[in-house]
């Protein structure tokens, strides 16, 4: 059974965290909060993108859920599937140490509240034991293609709003 709770730990983070809901609605740029927000170039989005995206590996590795407020938005249908993964990895005392390596990233749109991203990725996640708890688990990496939208809150600035998986594929290993 546990075996069958960690695959299901991996599965979770190889498919990025993915909420598995439907794409959100395009931006109305009607947010008020939207005020206060910068204009970011495609590569400042970008590089936005990959520090949230380094505190979502050390958030997982550490199972530390006090980061996720400052990874993602309040409102976040992302957040709720995060913070049922690590707290299905603090009950089999487990940490998940996973890597994204990006293949292409492109800014897709941006609105003054608004930015959404298209990255070909490539996620390996293995599971490590925390303590002297053993840890069985069939590991497949994964190439996946999601749509990452990042929104603007005025007390944290730039945060993911939502992660959605478009294509994935098992790699042979």
């Amino acid at each position: 059974l546990a075996v069958v709770a960690i695959a299901g730990i991996v599965a979770g983070v190889i498919i990025f965290t993915s909420d598995r809901g439907a794409p959100d609605a395009p931006p109305t740029g009607s947010n008020s909060e939207a005020a206060g927000a910068p204009t970011l170039t495609d590569e400042e989005a970008i590089d936005r993108y990959f520090d949230l995206e380094t505190m979502v590996v050390e958030a997982y590795a550490s199972v530390d859920p006090k980061l996720l407020p400052r990874i993602y938005t309040e409102d976040s249908p992302t957040v709720e599937v995060v913070e049922a993964e690590l707290a299905r990895l603090q009950r089999l005392s487990a940490r998940l140490v996973g890597t994204y390596d990006t293949l292409d990233i492109e800014v897709v749109s941006q609105s003054r509240d608004e930015i959404v991203l298209r990255q070909e990725v490539i996620v390996k996640g293995r599971l490590r034991p925390v303590g002297d708890v053993k840890v069985r688990a069939r590991y497949h990496d994964q190439r996946q293609v999601v749509r990452i939208v990042l929104r603007w809150q005025e007390s944290d600035g730039w945060l993911i709003h939502r992660v959605h998986a478009i294509e994935s594929e098992r790699l042979k290993q």
